[in-house]
């Protein structure tokens, strides 16, 4: 259920599709292991499964929250 790093860049075409489907597999990827493990920085694992071009957007992000609304 890993999830493949995010890699594309808003405004082009099918960046919609490939971030609905890729939320969702990271939120099931979170999911299974955050009963597993009790203390889960969910932002730093958020940033090592995006590029570094993606990370860009959400370099200034304190929490995971903040960082899925940008990359929403």
């Amino acid at each position: 259920m890993r999830p493949e790093r995010f890699d594309a860049v808003p405004n082009t075409s099918g960046a919609d599709k490939a971030w609905t489907h890729w939320k969702r597999t990271f939120n099931g990827f979170i999911t299974s292991i955050d009963t597993t493990v009790q203390t889960v920085n969910k932002l730093d694992i958020l940033v090592n499964y995006v590029s570094h071009d993606v990370f860009d957007y959400i370099s200034e992000c304190n929490d995971i929250e903040s960082a899925m609304v940008v990359l929403e």
